[in-house]
């Protein structure tokens, strides 16, 4: 009953065959992303015996005083190279926490090597370990192959985010009403682009093989084939979107510009199509980059 209106709720069949020990009345915050509230009770009667407020009844308290500095805020990138092993046998992986960036937000981002370049008229595949070790409603990440020109450049136009344009590869994808799923991607340019969705794959730490392979000479315009542990699923590609071609020079891991939270997703044993040779590859030193954060608030939320 809430100001003179009441509604009933009901136990359903098997409610009360499973114990339950309840041993603490009182108030405690919601475990959930953001956001506060002001709450006050008074005048307070439990199980018919009034608690009395004109002075602190000295209840127990369990973190109800606390400051905390956030480390975890919205679109905080925190991947690349790792000294864990999520993924792997031994410390040494790649991958990490992607958040999702709003399309206009100029905090996207990726961790790729150059491959030389590579065209939809190539075989392309790669493989290696992955585990899916936690995630957030709308959290997503890519891994594959990418233009970095594209990638980089300004917005024009009805440019949706994500995918972006000329990448081919894998999304960890989640939609809220389907959960994640391991996609195979395809986008030559977004208007013409396609997501396939594979099994649904929740953050359940379990690692497991995955593979990504391409045949330009397969169906009736390039075939992708994609396995995660057991299971397998193709998409194939129509014809307007191999002849769209895409020119690919980074292979690696990207962050969607697209609205939502995040997901930890780890990296291990990996082999990819390039162009170059290992003794080619330019290496580059990791870093952490520092922003302040406005004190009014970021602009893209």
């Amino acid at each position: 009953t809430f100001d003179g209106e009441s509604v009933s709720y009901f136990l359903i069949p098997g409610h009360q065959d499973h114990p339950a020990t309840i041993d603490r009345f009182g108030i405690w915050n919601m475990q959930i992303y953001t956001g506060s509230m002001e709450f006050y009770l008074s005048d307070l009667t439990v199980n018919g015996e009034p608690i009395e407020l004109s002075a602190d009844p000295h209840w127990q308290g369990f973190n109800n005083r606390v400051n905390y500095t956030e480390r975890d805020f919205h679109s905080r990138q925190n991947y690349g190279y790792s000294q864990t092993n999520w993924a792997g046998e031994k410390p040494g992986e790649i991958g990490g926490r992607f958040w999702g960036t709003e399309v206009l937000d100029p905090l996207h981002s990726y961790y790729a090597v150059d491959i030389g370049e590579l065209t939809l008229d190539d075989p392309i595949q790669f493989s290696g370990s992955i585990t899916f070790s936690q995630g957030a409603v709308d959290g997503r990440m890519l891994i594959g192959y990418f233009n970095k020109k594209e990638k980089l450049a300004d917005i024009q136009g009805e440019y949706k985010g994500n995918p972006p344009h000329q990448y081919l590869g894998l999304e960890v994808m989640d939609q809220t009403r389907y959960g994640y799923s391991f996609t195979a991607v395809c986008s030559p340019r977004q208007d013409k682009s396609f997501e396939e969705r594979g099994p649904t794959y929740i953050p359940d730490r379990i690692r497991r093989d995955f593979s990504f392979v391409y045949d330009p000479d397969a169906g009736k315009a390039g075939r992708i084939t994609v396995t995660l542990g057991s299971e397998k699923f193709t998409a194939d590609l129509k014809k307007e979107q191999r002849e769209i071609g895409s020119t690919f020079d980074r292979f690696g891991l990207l962050n969607p510009r697209k609205g939502g939270k995040y997901v930890d997703v780890y990296v291990d044993d990996i082999s990819y199509s390039s162009r170059k040779s290992k003794d080619e590859v330019i290496k580059h030193k990791q870093k952490i980059i520092l922003e302040p954060y406005p004190p009014w608030g970021r602009l893209y939320q």
